[in-house]
């Protein structure tokens, strides 16, 4: 049998194939994934050693998606497709490692059906829903335990949904119980979405405002709610929320990204919070789909930066290294940009400018 050197997270442990039950049924030793998020949830599993070509769009050599920077590897792989399910058949079928099954994330309804998929490689396909870490948890829990069954692997599967619950269940605990008009009002802006975007972009959807008990000053009863959504200057002034968070993929927009209109725009300079100085920046949230783990240790800091009190013990870089090392197998903070290590979870300088 072969070995699966990349380490099981969080552990000192090597998931190899001997670690599959001896009369458990046959699972695949090499893979693909498809679509939005696919790689990712394999990553978390400990089983990206399986994977034997990637779409295009993960052949991407900047220093912040978590799990790529985990498993840098990824990168010297053969490309079999562009994203979201546009895959090209001949490069899988030349591929000199075969896959023996596809694991595709069914997010879009771009590219090719799985049926021809299937039928074209001759491949098995599994297709699974992505979730999210809020309404559509089970969703992502349930494929999770998919995958880590057919992968086998479901132990792991378990571990990782068992951490993801404790710390949002540990953050919310810990956050005190306000009267509504005590609560801190937020903002996240620059939030990443099939792309960058300066500071108008935000969510009324948030989970990590919902677990550190802040007040979205998106999701009010005149907000359609949305994972993503633009608003106006005007509104994000109307609202003036006491503290503004930053997404820090917005640093990649060309032009004049977030960062830069907090500096320069007469109207955002008008926010309470760029007065009081309550700008802070967060590690990117999403790139091609959610980074759960980055959620995860952003909602510490958010829950921290408000009620410091209540997470006085909590060193937030210290609490990243454990998330990432625990959803990746790697430290990753370490090795991600100078940009990210010197600026996530810092206030954001907006000296004024001419």
């Amino acid at each position: 049998m072969g070995v699966l050197t990349f380490s099981a997270c969080g552990t000192s442990k090597k998931h190899t194939l001997h670690d599959v039950p001896p009369h458990a049924p046959s699972v695949p030793r090499k893979i693909l994934c498809d679509g939005a998020g696919a790689v990712r949830l394999i990553v978390y599993l400990g089983c990206a050693d399986r994977i034997t070509g990637v779409e295009q769009i993960e052949i991407d050599h900047s220093q912040r998606v978590p799990y790529r920077i985990a498993v840098p590897v990824l990168r010297e792989l053969p490309v079999t497709g562009e994203s979201h399910g546009r895959l090209n058949i001949e490069a899988i079928l030349s591929l000199k490692e075969k896959p023996e099954q596809i694991f595709r994330s069914k997010n879009t309804n771009s590219g090719i059906d799985s049926e021809t998929l299937q039928s074209r490689t001759g491949l098995p396909v599994t297709d699974f829903q992505y979730g999210d870490l809020g309404k559509n948890r089970e969703t992502l829990f349930d494929s999770l335990r998919l995958l880590g069954k057919e992968l086998g692997v479901p132990e792991r599967a378990e571990e990782v949904i068992a951490f993801i619950e404790k710390n949002i269940q540990e953050i919310h605990s810990r956050c005190p119980n306000l009267p509504e008009d005590k609560i801190p009002s937020v903002f996240l802006g620059g939030l990443s979405f099939r792309g960058t975007h300066g500071f108008a972009s935000t969510s009324s959807l948030y989970e990590p405002f919902e677990w550190a008990k802040a007040r979205n000053s998106v999701s009010s009863e005149n907000s359609m709610p949305g994972e993503q959504m633009m608003v106006t200057r005007e509104q994000i002034l109307a609202w003036n929320p006491d503290f503004l968070f930053l997404d820090l993929a917005t640093a990649d927009v060309q032009g004049v990204n977030g960062i830069e209109e907090l500096r320069t725009d007469p109207i955002y300079r008008e926010l309470k919070a760029v007065k009081n100085g309550n700008v802070f920046a967060l590690y990117p949230n999403s790139s091609y789909q959610a980074n759960f783990e980055a959620r995860l240790i952003n909602a510490w800091f958010i829950a921290k930066t408000l009620y410091p009190k209540e997470f006085a013990d909590v060193e937030i870089n210290s609490k990243a290294r454990e998330i990432f090392q625990f959803m990746t197998g790697v430290s990753v903070l370490d090795s991600a940009s100078e940009f990210l290590r010197e600026q996530a979870f810092q206030p954001i300088q907006l000296e004024t400018r001419p």
